[in-house]
């Protein structure tokens, strides 16, 4: 991984994040914030690479050679293809024990439900479906502050890097994600929601109150 982001970077990764990496609209921010001043080409090509990431508390993105240096600031990694991003939190949630979903049965309100794959799969705001569950989310998941469960399309973000994906996690202390399958927050249903198996790939929808593992993933933040 590269050295360490500069605090110009740093700058510029915590604009474009809260702008759903829209880069152009993050130029602009960042043009007004600095005053029309211009970051080296170099800096550039760095800061808008895709890759692996690690995700320090407070919410911010950084990259190093060294991960142990950082391996007690880092609460997560996360992967960045494009304009799209997901992140994974250093441990499963409920100590890696398969959990129902819900308490109940069933949850969430219908704006949120996607029974189509081609709808689900393009589904990338985990934050505000683990908020849709509301207080039927099972409480043995014991989501921390900033994190909620990732929905499908950024668990397959996640899958489609896992290898780098577990090997940054190793390396500051995390546990790997496993050949298991994993809750993504994306709902089906009242009554179901899509799950993943990151041994296959494969995606499938099924009662919120059967039993999967649970990956959170860490919110972003400025």
């Amino acid at each position: 991984m590269a050295a360490n982001l500069t605090e110009i970077q740093k700058l510029r990764m915590a604009i474009v994040a809260n702008l759903n990496f829209d880069v152009e609209k993050a130029k602009k921010v960042y043009n007004f914030v600095t005053g029309d001043e211009q970051a080296p080409a170099s800096s550039q090509q760095q800061f808008w690479s895709d890759g692996v990431y690690y995700v320090l508390e407070g919410g911010h993105l950084t990259s190093t050679d060294d991960p142990k240096s950082i391996a007690d600031k880092v609460i997560g990694v996360a992967v960045k293809m494009g304009n799209k991003i997901a992140t994974v939190a250093l441990h499963d949630a409920a100590d890696g024990e398969e959990v129902a979903l819900t308490a109940d049965e069933k949850s969430g309100t219908p704006e949120f439900y996607h029974s189509d794959f081609f709808d689900a799969i393009t589904d990338w705001d985990g934050e505000a479906n683990t908020k849709d569950y509301g207080e039927a989310l099972n409480p043995e998941i014991d989501l921390k502050e900033g994190q909620y469960i990732p929905s499908l399309a950024q668990l397959h973000l996640i899958l489609l890097n896992i290898k780098e994906v577990n090997k940054a996690l190793e390396a500051v202390g995390g546990s790997p994600m496993r050949k298991e399958w994993y809750w993504s927050s994306t709902e089906y249903s009242a009554n179901g929601s899509w799950s993943v198996h990151f041994y296959s790939g494969y995606s499938n929808n099924s009662s919120k109150y059967s039993t999967n593992v649970v990956r959170p993933a860490v919110a972003l933040s400025v």
